[in-house]
């Protein structure tokens, strides 16, 4: 059931080529708390010992232990407990699955009875059982439909309950999604008027894409990888430039970004197009630059529990000024403002009249503010309600100084939600930029355009949006070459084509 596993080329090609200096890399991840993230633990290049480093997490990899996998495994209730880290081991035995069939826990033995190695004839007893018993392991159910191989005595069964349903999808629904249906069961799906889930959000998003050969660039780009993986990259010591180096040596698609000249072909894909553009590569390469002009400028917006970063510019940010703030973060090139991208500084403001607002209940009665009987602002309260309502001060004869209103805003700073607070972002001055599109041999200028034009030809999805903002970045951009602005001609892209016209 081992699923998402991932080869790196270049990490490979570091171990066979230069096995001391591998051995080093990786004896620093294997230090560090970083060795449990996905890209570690589901790379196929990783060897044993590192795997081991990162527990049960490492399960999923097929070069964890065995041996350490088993003494997991005797651990009483650890299959119970870790039923999915349990599963996700590819190395499992048939010793392994026996005993696992014998559980007490209804969802192991149904996870074991659906293993390759387990029995589809009393899987589907097992099942019916916990249906009847209405077990709350439902997702257990909608796993084997959507990821296990489906015997066509599984599959019969699992037709006749199509409707059941537990994370949010139906049976019949998964199975629509388990890889290993074979033509024929398809088939069978689509006559039983058995329909697939409509497209989720994540078809449209994706996940996020990492390499263990990238994270040298992760510390030489000053690259941010969110809070909680951040604190976590944190622990790693710092790589040697070496290693770094042989990765850029052997083509790494980070490398293309980096403003020196390279004789070393790049080859595109849409995995390194991922990478670069959800570590803020691109919007860092082309977004530096074009601040320099007049009409482009970052441009951060917010709203209830949204908060968007993106640009404004008559052609490429049209979409994004004229689009409901609650859908905006679909459109390319915008991304959530978190705060950790170091390559940018925000401020946040509340002013005088949200927090009067706020701290009034919108022009209340005092009686019906204090009602909830809290009286530490009392006096906020009602510089707050003077202010919405100017007749309070004259008919009582009083003024509020500056001082008094900085007094009740500090008070609302205590109740105010994020969308309540007027916001701005810009580059840092302090950040030290090195990407710029300007500074790119045109060798690598090329070889983005491949990169892009790759996402613009792929699927409706996040993607392929971005890839067209960057492609317009591209298109107005003035240090991009003609034989470049040929082939963004070429792709008839409506906002490529506009921005090609401005340039005259």
């Amino acid at each position: 059931m081992s699923r998402g596993l991932y080869s790196d080329s270049f990490l490979k090609a570091l171990l066979e080529n230069e096995p001391k200096l591998a051995k080093e890399f990786l004896e620093v991840i294997s230090k560090s708390e970083y060795v449990e993230e996905p890209e570690i633990v589901t790379c196929l290049e990783i060897p044993s010992w590192v795997v081991e480093k990162a527990g049960i997490k490492g399960f999923k990899n097929p070069n964890f232990p065995a041996e350490v996998f088993e003494k997991f495994l005797k651990e009483k209730n650890f299959a119970a407990e870790n039923f999915w880290a349990t599963f996700e081991y590819p190395n499992l035995t048939q010793k392994q699955i026996d005993g696992l069939k014998k559980s007490k826990d209804e969802k192991v033995r149904a996870l074991a009875l659906a293993h390759p190695l387990g029995n589809p004839s009393e899987l589907i007893a097992h099942l019916e059982q916990m249906i009847s018993n209405q077990t709350p392991y439902s997702m257990v159910i909608i796993d084997i439909s959507q990821n296990v191989f489906l015997s066509d005595e599984v599959f019969s069964y699992l037709l006749g309950i199509s409707e059941y349903e537990g994370s949010s999808r139906t049976v019949g629904q998964a199975m629509w999604e388990n890889p290993t249906l074979s033509d024929e069961q398809k088939a069978t799906l689509v006559l039983s008027d058995i329909k697939p889930k409509e497209a989720s959000a994540s078809d449209y998003w994706s996940e996020d894409i990492h390499f263990v050969s990238s994270i040298p660039y992760f510390q030489s780009l000053k690259v941010n990888l969110g809070h909680y993986k951040g604190q976590k990259f944190g622990s790693l010591p710092l790589i040697k430039e070496s290693i770094g180096e042989f990765f850029t040596r052997a083509g790494h698609h980070l490398s293309v970004v980096l403003p020196q000249s390279s004789q070393v072909a790049i080859e595109p894909t849409l995995y390194g197009l991922h990478e670069l553009v959800s570590l803020h590569l691109l919007h860092r390469l082309f977004w530096t630059d074009l601040c320099q002009r007049e009409d482009f400028e970052i441009y951060r917006r917010n709203a209830y529990r949204v908060d968007d970063l993106f640009i404004s510019h008559p052609i490429l940010g049209r979409e994004f000024q004229e689009a409901d703030s609650e859908d905006s973060t679909r459109l390319g090139g915008v991304f959530i403002f978190f705060g950790d991208q170091n390559w940018l500084v925000g401020e946040e403001e509340l002013d005088t009249n949200q927090a009067a607002a706020l701290l009034s209940s919108y022009g209340e009665p005092m009686v019906d503010i204090l009602e909830d009987g809290i009286y530490d602002n009392i006096g906020q309260s009602l510089i707050a309600l003077s202010y919405e309502v100017p007749e309070i001060s004259k008919k009582y004869g009083f003024e509020v100084s500056d001082t008094g209103y900085d007094w009740m805003v500090e008070a609302a700073l205590e109740i105010a939600e994020p969308d309540d607070f007027d916001v701005s972002a810009d580059l840092n001055p302090m950040f030290g930029e090195t990407l710029s599109w300007a500074k790119l041999p045109d060798s690598k200028k090329e070889t983005v355009f491949e990169f892009l034009n790759l996402g613009f030809e792929y699927k409706e999805s996040k993607l392929r949006s971005d890839s067209i903002h960057f492609l317009g970045c591209m298109a107005l951009h003035e240090s991009t070459p003609k034989s470049i602005l040929e082939k963004l001609a070429k792709l008839n892209d409506p906002l490529v084509d506009e921005v090609l016209a401005s340039r005259d």
